[in-house]
């Protein structure tokens, strides 16, 4: 079941990173989330992986996985509009998925890269700022150590996880979990998707003692 997009879909950006769509589904989940709501983004991920990605049918349903880079970097930025995306995320999309079929932008060179090297190259990249590469870098190659700065949906979530006041969230509070920090986003974005029934608790596994849910700061 996708964790950050819907469950009829193969696994979308939060999920497995090792198979050939992973480039081009880190760039879509990234670049479509910041100055969305979490609502709007998980429905614009949706149609574009419908509209896009190859699908089959199993057991009566429709399973879709996430457009690969090549077939992106065919498509017209006013098919790329249409499924919601602004004018500016569908050209950025575009170039970064021609970049990524012409061997330019790769996985590989950029696991190689220390983090903050790793930060440098994507924002040398156009369309791309702080906030979408440290995403890229956390959600795409577990660069844990790294938090999304002035994500206020995130500061959102984790106010009502960790029982903190309204605001950003201080730079203090993420310090504590040191180079683990990146473990807050996913908790704030797991919180919100499970409250909206986009995604369900895993089951417990068979003899395994029940930790305690809340969170000590």
């Amino acid at each position: 079941m996708c964790r950050d997009c819907d469950r009829r879909h193969w696994p979308c950006a939060a999920c497995d990173r090792r198979d050939s769509q992973t480039c081009s589904r880190r760039s879509v989940a990234s670049s479509r989330s910041k100055q969305l709501s979490l609502d709007a983004g998980v429905s614009i991920v949706g149609r574009f992986v419908d509209r896009f990605g190859d699908s089959i049918e199993f057991d009566g349903r429709r399973w879709s996985a996430f457009p690969r880079a090549e077939a992106v970097a065919t498509l017209a930025i006013e098919s790329l509009k249409a499924v919601g995306l602004s004018r500016a995320k569908a050209e950025t999309l575009h170039r970064l998925a021609c970049r990524i079929t012409s061997g330019d932008l790769t996985e590989e060179r950029l696991a190689a890269l220390s983090t903050p090297d790793a930060l440098a190259a994507l924002t040398k990249e156009r369309g791309i700022g702080p906030w979408t590469a440290t995403v890229v870098l956390l959600r795409g190659f577990g660069r844990t150590e790294l938090f999304p700065p002035n994500d206020t949906g995130v500061a959102r979530g984790l106010g009502t996880l960790l029982s903190l006041k309204p605001g950003p969230i201080s730079t203090e509070v993420i310090e504590r979990f040191g180079d683990n920090r990146g473990y807050l986003y996913f908790y704030s974005l797991g919180a919100q998707l499970l409250g909206r029934g986009l995604i369900a608790p895993a089951p417990d596994a068979p003899g395994n003692t029940k930790h305690p849910r809340g969170i000590g700061i």
